[in-house]
């Protein structure tokens, strides 16, 4: 699953010709590369289970 589209590029940048196709095809993985290593985690959408051990209070603090 991309972070992006290569439609969404290029509304972003006005293009709707085909003249940049190849270099936003090739920009698109190496732009997700350098974001999710800069992140250091993925954020593509995934479903994460965390237990939490409570000590009794009302208040707990959750990981991001």
């Amino acid at each position: 699953m991309s972070l992006t589209t290569k439609a969404t590029i290029k509304t972003l940048i006005g293009v709707s010709d085909t003249s940049l196709d190849a270099v936003i095809d090739l920009l698109i993985p190496q732009a997700e590369a350098i974001i999710k290593g800069y992140l250091k985690r993925e954020i593509e959408e995934a479903t994460y289970t965390e237990y939490y051990s409570g000590s009794g209070d009302q208040i707990i603090v959750l990981n991001l």
